[in-house]
């Protein structure tokens, strides 16, 4: 499994979204591990400002932020025609199916729940992209 995990991600460019700043971090530590770069914002916002010159392989969003959230994230990102295609995964501590639902209808391809569980995460993420 671990071989596989290496090939899918390992060329992988991650933006990565998210308000918390500890939670920002936990992701790029467990991410940098596994992928060629990862791209941190803080907004969607600045998310939408970084996918004028990042073009990442995956995109992973917090669905719970202030002002914009995940949902608002996904459906520009599938408005645009350069990353319509771009993988999304959704994280939340809501861990109802509703919310994985809600994730997946408004365009995310895959939903995980928080707090991560860093070798399921890295599964999903590589199952993603193989």
């Amino acid at each position: 499994m671990m071989v596989g995990i290496v090939t899918a991600l390992a060329d992988a460019v991650v933006l990565t979204v998210d308000d918390d700043e500890d939670a920002r971090e936990l992701l790029r530590l467990v991410l940098a591990r596994h992928v060629r770069e990862v791209v941190v914002a803080d907004s969607v916002e600045r998310a939408m400002e970084l996918l004028q010159s990042v073009h990442p392989t995956l995109i992973i969003s917090d669905i719970c932020m202030p002002e914009f959230d995940g949902y608002d994230l996904i459906r520009r990102v599938r408005a645009s025609a350069e990353n319509r295609a771009t993988p999304a995964v959704a994280l939340s501590a809501y861990s109802l199916d509703a919310s994985r639902d809600a994730a997946l209808a408004a365009g995310f391809d895959m939903f995980v729940r928080k707090p991560l569980d860093a070798a399921h995460f890295v599964a999903v993420l590589a199952a993603l992209l193989a």
